[in-house]
């Protein structure tokens, strides 16, 4: 699972490079905070997982209104309205990232890690 979501928080950090970003962010967000944080929200994981699973959730609505913004008006004002957001979704997709990146690394090292 660590794997996945860590790939999903690169893709969704690197941008709306391809089209179905948006829509990756948004699946593996309500996955992530869906399936596994609300499951285990007595953990520090299921926690993380909440937090990463809505800071991609958020970053899959900002990549697909950026998107469509051509094709609607009310897109382009709900877009303006969610602008003040994007820079607390990049820091939280790369903290998020940096998280389950150096969990995985510190994993295959055999090293301790957060439960």
């Amino acid at each position: 699972m660590g794997i996945v979501v860590c790939v999903t928080l690169l893709f969704a950090l690197s941008g709306a490079i391809y089209t179905c970003t948006p829509m990756l962010s948004i699946a593996m967000g309500l996955w992530n905070s869906l399936w596994y944080g609300v499951r285990h929200l007595g953990s520090f994981w299921g926690h993380a997982a909440l937090a990463t699973g809505v800071v991609m959730l958020f970053a899959g609505i900002i990549l697909w209104l950026e998107d469509k913004v051509e094709t609607s008006p009310a897109l382009a004002a709900l877009l303006c309205k969610t602008s003040f957001m994007r820079w607390p979704v990049v820091v939280g997709l790369l903290a998020g990232f940096l998280l389950y990146a150096v969990t995985l690394i510190q994993l295959n090292l055999s090293y301790q890690i957060i439960y």
